[in-house]
């Protein structure tokens, strides 16, 4: 038995030892397995997240996209067009590539775009909760293209008509005599009858136009930086053009509206300078203009500052920023009074015209004045053109003080 054990324990040794190995490398590739099977399960989960995501993605409404200003639009469109004559490209379709389908709408039909852009309250454009009480709003194009402007200002706060399919439009105004003023009644009594006297005055179109001009090296930029030129450029140029003939004192004619300060006269200025004096020239100028509604100074930016630095209680005061105005002169106006119209507004451009160099009014005759060839220089003219007109519909609504001694 002894002697059985001593030859039997080597081999059950030696066969242990095999089995350890042979366990220990089983449990090495098992270990590996593993590790490879935890692997592949995380990736598949990974990709089943995703795919999961995806699906509640594609399940969520999508929010409508945000709006295009309408400025923003005319712009863009400006932008296609010259874009267009310069590599000679059809510009609604050369809007469509570069923006969206509707600039390439404004391209193909700029008018209709101006007739159908509207802007509403935020809750008023949901169907059932007060949309049937909004009627949409024709927008200016001269507002549009000099946001800055004295006009788009005066016509937001006044009376805006459009000449679409007719040759004039009424200004109605109340005359000064009777009243619709009601009072308090005792119980039983009868109920006063009032009435008001109205007149009635017309206006009539008249052909507002700016042409700026492009160098067909500009239209190789980018196009947001090209945007960003044509924006500035006929931004700049509308508001000079407007705000030029606006505050002016030229009398009206076929040609052009009067400006506001037509036929009128200075009133006396304050002298001193200093608080004193600015307290004399506007409490005058308010004078000037009796029940007004909505009186509004005008003034340049150099003179607003200062005015304000000195008077801090200006703050409440109306003030419009006009760069036109001269900084030795303060207007004031009525903006309930202020009534304006337009129709009909074109963009058109070309690089084979020949214009007149000059920036004068009016403008010198092609044959004497110095003219530019587009085509010579490599230029690209864009062109403008709308009725437009402007008029107040009372008189005595307008007053200005020159110069003032602050």
């Amino acid at each position: 038995m002894g002697d059985a054990v001593k030859i039997a324990e080597p081999i059950v040794t030696a066969l242990a030892g095999a089995f350890g190995e042979f366990r220990e490398a089983l449990g090495l590739d098992l270990v590996e397995h593993e590790q490879r099977t935890a692997a592949t399960i995380d990736e598949m989960g990974r990709d089943l997240r995703d795919v999961k995501q995806t699906a509640v993605a594609a399940l969520r409404p999508r929010s409508a996209p945000r709006p295009v200003h309408p400025r923003t639009q005319i712009i863009r469109a400006a932008v296609a067009i010259l874009k267009g004559h310069a590599f000679n490209t059809d510009a609604a379709t050369l809007a469509e590539k570069l923006y969206t389908s509707s600039t390439a709408d404004v391209v193909r039909d700029f008018p209709g775009f101006i007739a159908k852009a509207q802007t509403n309250p935020a809750m008023t454009s949901v169907n059932g909760w007060a949309a049937e009480l909004v009627g949409p709003a024709n927008l200016s194009p001269l507002a549009l293209l000099a946001p800055a402007s004295t006009y788009a200002a005066l016509q937001a706060r006044g009376l805006s008509l459009n000449f679409n399919g007719f040759g004039a439009a009424r200004l109605p105004a109340r005359s000064g005599s009777g009243d619709l003023a009601g009072d308090f009644i005792a119980e039983g009594a009868g109920i006063p009858v009032k009435k008001a006297a109205l007149t009635s005055g017309s206006i009539s179109p008249h052909k507002f136009a700016v042409i700026s001009t492009f160098t067909k090296e500009m239209a190789s930029y980018s196009t947001p930086a090209f945007e960003a030129v044509v924006r500035d450029l006929i931004t700049s140029d509308a508001t000079t053009a407007i705000d030029t003939a606006l505050l002016g004192s030229a009398a009206g004619s076929a040609v052009r509206p009067p400006g506001l300060l037509n036929g009128l006269t200075s009133l006396a200025p304050t002298a001193g300078g200093g608080v004193a004096a600015i307290a004399g020239d506007l409490g005058n100028l308010a004078a000037a203009i009796p029940n007004a509604v909505d009186l509004v100074f005008l003034m340049a930016e150099a003179t607003r500052v200062r005015a304000l630095a000195l008077c801090p209680g200006l703050a409440g005061v109306t003030i419009i920023s006009a760069p036109q105005v001269a900084a030795t002169r303060v207007i004031a106006i009525d903006a309930a009074d202020f009534a304006s119209a337009e129709a009909d507004p074109s963009f058109e451009a070309s690089e084979e015209a020949t214009i007149v160099s000059d920036t004068g009014m009016p403008v010198p005759d092609m044959m004497s004045a110095a003219t530019t060839s587009l085509f010579q220089q490599g230029l690209i003219g864009i062109r403008f053109l709308e009725s437009a007109t402007w008029a107040m519909r009372q008189t005595g609504r307008v007053a200005f003080v020159d110069p003032i001694s602050w």
